[in-house]
C-alpha cells in the first residue's frame, strides 16, 4: 500500500527502541510502499516488505519470493541470506508494526475518532466522512473497513499527518484484541454503533464482548451513542456522552418515516431527505451526524437533500448471465491497494480456456506514476491487447503504446461490441463517476430487472461454521440443480481452491459436464449415473456413485474393455429406499469391486431421510450405528478409503458421525432451522407500473381479489415462472424496507401488490421478495413447501449477481 509519508528504517529503529531490534546494511534507507503479501507487490522501489506470522501461515517463507521480485528493505525476525537487502530484525513482526503505528499516532496534529460496534462501523464512518467533506473540513478516514489488527496498523500508517479530524474503525473478533488496537488508534473522541451477535462465537457472553469494546474508549472523550446503549456506558462511568435517540431527553434526537428524518438539536428542528428507507441506515446515519455536529459542523449549512450520501459498496460482483462472458464488476472501491488487489482475484478467476481482460479508469488522488505502473502491471501480466483503458489521462501514454483507449465510457461503448469479450473473465475496475456498470447489461445482457443476489461472503461463512462444527474434516459441496438454483459454476469457482473442500457432487452426467466445460477441475461426483454413454465417466473424469448392482455389473464390463481404471463410490441403503446396495447385497458388490482390476473403489455412503426431524432420532442414530459397522467392514478390505453419510442438517445435528467428510448443499444458504448460519440469498424484482383503483375493483385472473378502498396497485416484475409459487396466498414483500401484500392471483411474469398511500413507489422502485430481511423459510411456509424448491424453481431468466465482502 502507498503511503502519504517517508519513512526511514532509523526513524522505525527509534520507534522500536524498547524490542531490542537489530538491523541489517543501512538504517538510512527510506521507503513510502508497505507490502505484507507477496502477491500485491507490483513495484519495488522505495518499498518495505512485513513478513507477519498468521496461525494459517508465515510470511518469513515468502521473503524470497519478495527479494526475487526486486524487495531490498524488510521487517522481519532474523537476519536475511542477501548482500543488498537492509532489514529491521525484531522478537515480533507483529508487535512491531503495532508499535510502529502507536508511535506514528502520535504525530498527528487533529482528532482521532476511534469507531467500533457489531455493525455499521464502515457506514457511520462513511457517512461521517461525505458530511466532512460536504463543509470542506480536511480529514482522512481509514479505507474501506480496515479494522483489523493489521487493518488498523496499516490504516494510521497511511495516513497523513496534518488533518483536522481522523475517522478510524476498530474491530474484534474474540478476547485481547481492543488493548492492542486502543493502544495504536489513542482516540480523542468515540462512536460506538451497537452491540449484535457478530463475533459472538469469540467470547464468552456478550456482557464480556461489550467489556473488550468498551477498552477503546477512555472515561474522559466524548462519546456519541444511541440511548439504547446508554446505560451500559453509564454502568461503566463513561461521562462524556452525547445521546441520540427518539426521546426528548436526547442530545440530539430524530424522527424518521420513510425517506424523510426530522432531526431536533438545542431547541431547533432541521428535516432532510434521504437517498435510503430502512430504519438501521437512519440510525446509523444520525451517530454520524451527532460525530459531525461535535467535530465543529453545522447540522443548518447541510443541503435539506442529503442525496449526496451514498451507502459504501465494500463488495466485489461476479456476473454470469452471459454463457461466454463472465463480468467481475469492482468498481465501487477505486484506490492503488484495491485495484491490486482486483487484479490478483481477476488471475485466480480467469482460468484456461479463459482469457483474463481488464477495463481500467484513472483512480482519483493518484499520481502519474501511480497510474503509470497501474498500466504497465496490467499490460504486463494480461497483455496489452487485453487491455482497456478509459479516460484521457491514459490517452497520452497508452497511445504510444498502441493500447486500447477511450476518451469515456460512452466512446467504448460506441467501439466496442460483445464479441471482443467471447471466452474472457472481464474485470470493471475505476472510478464511479466513469459509471462502468453501465457496460454489464451491454455486454451481458443482464437486467437488474428481476436477480438473485448471491453473497458469496456468506456461503464461505456458513462453510467455515460447519467445518468448525464437525471438527476439521472435509466437505462435499452439492451443486446439482444447477446449485440448488443458485449457479453451480460460479459456486464451484469460488470455493474448488478451498483447501476443506474435497469434491462437488452433481445430480447427472449433463451437470457435470457443464461444470468442466467451465474449468471445474476437482473431482465430481455423479449421484444418478447412467450408461448410454459410459465413456463418459472416463473422458471426462468423473467419478459415479454406484447405486445398484445392475450398474455396477454393467459399469464393471464397460471398464474391462477399457482397461482403463475408473475410481467409484458406493452408496449403502440404510433406509432411505431411493439409492443404494441393500445390505444383503453389500457382500455381492464388495466381492466384485475386490476381484475387479479397473474399478477403484474411493468411498462408502449413505443417506438420511430424517436427519432434520427430532421425532425421528432414534431411526436416524439406527442408520448411522447400521453404516458404522458396514464402513469398518469395507475398510478392512478396502483400507483407503474415506465414507461421508451426513447431509447439511445431519452435519449440523450429529457432528460426531461426520467419519471423514459431509456433503452440504441447502445449509451453505442458510436455510436450516435452529443453526446461527447466515442467509445468502436475495431475490430481488422491479415495480413495472404503479396506478391507483377505485374500491371493488378486481385484480388479476380471476379477479381472486377486490379492492376494499381507493388504492394503489404496484405490478412487480416477478411471477411463476421466475420461481413464485402460484399458491403463494398471504405473503408480504419489503418495498422500502416496509412489508407490503402480494394481491391477486400470481401471473407467469408479474405479480401485484398492495401500496399503502403514504408510502413512496415509483416505477424502477427495488421489491425484495425474500433475504435476510425477509426469510426464505417464511415465503416456503406460506407455499406450504421447503426452500430448496423454491430456489431450484428460480428460472433462468433471473440473473444470478454474486457478490463478496472486500
Amino acid at each position: 500500500m502507498k503511503l502519504h509519508n517517508v519513512f526511514s528504517l532509523k526513524q522505525w529503529y527509534e520507534y522500536l527502541k524498547n524490542l531490542s531490534p537489530k538491523w541489517q546494511g543501512s538504517l538510512e534507507t527510506t521507503f513510502d510502499t508497505l507490502y505484507y503479501d507477496t502477491r500485491l507487490i507490483s513495484e519495488s522501489k522505495n518499498a518495505l516488505f512485513i513478513a507477519l506470522r498468521t496461525e494459517k501461515d508465515d510470511g518469513h517463507r515468502y521473503i524470497h519470493e519478495a527479494y526475487q521480485k526486486g524487495i531490498r528493505c524488510f521487517l522481519c525476525e532474523h537476519s536475511l541470506p542477501y548482500a543488498d537487502v537492509h532489514a529491521l530484525i525484531v522478537p515480533n513482526t507483529w508487535k512491531a508494526l503495532q508499535s510502529i503505528s502507536a508511535a506514528h499516532r502520535k504525530t498527528f496534529k487533529g482528532q482521532v475518532w476511534g469507531i467500533t460496534g457489531s455493525n455499521g462501523k464502515t457506514i457511520v464512518k462513511h457517512w461521517l466522512s461525505q458530511l466532512l467533506d460536504h463543509v470542506v473540513i480536511r480529514h482522512y478516514r481509514s479505507p474501506a473497513s480496515f479494522n483489523s489488527q493489521l487493518g488498523v496498523a496499516l490504516s494510521l500508517l497511511q495516513a497523513p499527518v496534518d488533518c483536522h479530524y481522523y475517522l478510524i474503525e476498530a474491530g474484534i473478533s474474540k478476547q485481547g484484541e481492543m488493548q492492542r488496537l486502543a493502544a495504536m488508534i489513542q482516540p480523542n473522541a468515540g462512536i460506538f454503533t451497537n452491540l449484535g451477535s457478530a463475533h459472538d462465537d469469540g467470547f464468552p457472553s456478550r456482557t464480556i464482548k461489550m467489556k473488550e469494546k468498551m477498552q477503546l474508549f477512555s472515561t474522559t472523550i466524548p462519546i456519541v451513542i444511541h440511548e439504547n446503549y446508554q446505560f451500559i456506558f453509564q454502568k461503566h462511568q463513561f461521562r462524556s456522552l452525547y445521546v441520540v435517540g427518539n426521546s426528548s431527553k436526547a442530545w440530539l434526537q430524530y424522527q424518521s418515516r420513510w425517506n424523510k428524518i426530522h432531526i431536533t438539536h438545542q431547541g431547533k428542528t432541521y428535516v432532510f431527505e434521504l437517498p435510503f428507507y430502512e430504519d438501521f441506515l437512519h440510525y446509523n446515519f444520525v451517530l454520524a451526524l451527532g460525530a459531525f455536529v461535535l467535530s465543529g459542523g453545522s447540522i443548518a449549512a447541510l443541503p435539506k437533500d442529503l442525496h449526496f450520501l451514498q451507502t459504501p459498496q465494500m463488495r466485489l460482483e461476479v456476473l454470469s448471465n452471459h454463457p461466454r462472458i463472465r463480468i467481475v464488476n469492482d468498481s465501487y472501491n477505486a484506490d492503488y491497494e484495491s485495484v491490486m488487489a482486483s487484479f490478483y482475484y481477476l488471475k485466480r478467476q480467469a482460468r484456461p480456456p479463459w482469457k483474463a481482460k481488464v477495463v481500467l479508469t484513472p483512480v482519483q488522488g493518484l499520481s502519474e506514476e501511480r497510474h503509470g505502473v497501474l498500466f504497465r502491471y496490467a499490460c504486463e501480466h494480461f497483455g496489452a491487447q487485453h487491455c482497456y483503458f478509459i479516460g484521457e489521462r491514459f490517452n497520452e501514454v497508452a497511445q504510444q503504446f498502441f493500447h486500447n483507449t477511450y476518451k469515456n465510457t460512452e466512446e467504448f461503448i460506441r467501439r466496442i461490441t460483445p464479441e471482443h469479450f467471447y471466452d474472457s473473465v472481464l474485470l470493471l475496475k475505476g472510478a464511479r463517476k466513469y459509471r462502468l456498470e453501465r457496460l454489464i447489461p451491454y455486454l451481458t445482457g443482464f437486467s437488474k430487472q428481476n436477480y438473485l443476489e448471491v453473497d458469496l461472503s456468506a456461503v464461505k461463512e456458513n462453510l467455515t461454521k460447519f467445518i468448525q462444527r464437525i471438527g476439521g474434516k472435509e466437505v462435499i459441496l452439492m451443486l446439482k440443480a444447477m446449485g440448488y438454483g443458485v449457479g453451480d459454476w460460479a459456486l464451484a469457482y469460488h470455493f474448488q481452491s478451498h483447501p476443506k473442500v474435497k469434491a462437488f457432487a452433481v445430480a447427472n452426467v449433463d451437470e457435470a459436464i457443464h461444470l468442466r466445460r467451465h474449468s471445474i477441475e476437482k473431482q465430481l461426483l455423479i449421484l444418478m449415473p447412467e450408461l448410454q454413454y459410459p465413456e463418459v465417466y472416463w473422458d471426462f473424469q468423473l467419478t459415479p456413485v454406484i447405486g445398484n448392482l445392475d450398474f455396477l455389473q454393467r459399469l464393471s464390463k464397460v471398464a474391462y474393455q477399457k482397461k482403463a481404471v475408473l475410481g467409484v463410490h458406493l452408496e449403502i441403503d440404510t433406509g432411505m429406499g431411493r439409492m443404494g446396495i441393500l445390505p444383503k447385497q453389500w457382500e455381492e458388490a464388495i466381492t466384485l469391486l475386490q476381484q475387479h482390476p479397473y474399478l477403484h473403489l474411493e468411498a462408502l455412503c449413505s443417506h438420511l431421510p430424517n436427519a432434520d426431524i427430532e421425532e425421528r432420532d432414534d431411526f436416524t442414530f439406527g442408520q448411522l450405528e447400521q453404516f458404522k459397522v458396514f464402513y469398518r467392514k469395507t475398510k478392512r478390505l478396502f483400507p483407503g478409503i474415506y465414507a461421508h453419510v451426513l447431509n447439511s442438517a445431519g452435519a449440523w445435528r450429529f457432528p460426531h458421525y461426520a467419519f471423514d467428510a459431509v456433503r452440504l448443499g441447502i445449509g451453505l444458504l442458510g436455510y436450516l432451522p435452529n443453526a446461527p448460519l447466515k442467509e445468502a440469498l436475495r431475490l430481488y424484482a422491479t415495480v413495472i407500473r404503479v396506478e391507483k383503483y377505485p374500491k371493488f375493483h378486481g385484480i388479476s385472473y380471476g379477479h381472486r381479489f377486490y379492492t376494499k378502498k381507493n388504492i394503489r396497485i404496484a405490478t412487480i416484475a416477478i411471477g411463476y415462472e421466475d420461481g413464485l409459487p402460484r399458491n403463494l396466498k398471504n405473503y408480504h414483500v419489503l418495498l422500502h424496507g416496509v412489508e407490503v401484500p402480494i394481491v391477486g392471483a400470481i401471473c407467469m411474469d408479474m405479480c401485484m401488490i398492495a401500496v399503502p398511500e403514504e408510502l413512496p413507489a415509483k416505477v424502477g422502485d427495488k421489491v425484495l421478495i425474500f433475504g435476510p430481511e425477509k426469510s426464505l423459510m417464511d415465503l416456503a411456509h406460506h407455499a406450504q413447501t421447503i426452500p430448496n424448491e423454491i430456489l431450484v424453481r428460480i428460472g433462468r431468466r433471473v440473473s444470478r449477481w454474486y457478490v463478496e465482502e472486500r
